[in-house]
């Protein structure tokens, strides 16, 4: 009970300092609840790894956004056969080829 006391207490200091979203505050309470980590220690780093992968999905999903600042920066990206890719709208995740060869480029992220 200790253990989760401190736990917790961690927690609630980390979304008051808006070190975390009340979304990753609701994860990582959950995670507490279930005994998922087994020190302070253990906790930090999982929030510390968990920031810095959204952080990156983050980055790498304004990079790869159509129509976005980086996109027009980079130029257009060029298929094997010659042809271009569009940029298509920008709800749009992925274009195909311009050329006759029909190459299809995916922007999605997993």
């Amino acid at each position: 009970m200790r253990r989760m006391r401190v736990l917790r207490w961690l927690l609630r200091k980390y979304r008051e300092s808006k070190k975390i979203d009340k979304h990753m505050y609701r994860d990582m309470y959950m995670k507490v609840k279930g005994n998922v980590f087994k020190n302070k220690r253990v906790l930090m780093e999982n929030i510390h790894k968990t920031r810095l992968k959204r952080l990156g999905r983050r980055l790498c999903q304004t990079n790869l956004r159509p129509g976005g600042q980086r996109t027009r920066q980079a130029g257009k990206k060029v298929c094997k056969e010659g042809g271009s890719f569009g940029s298509g709208t920008k709800g749009e995740a992925s274009a195909t080829c311009s050329s006759s060869c029909g190459h299809h480029l995916s922007l999605a992220t997993t």
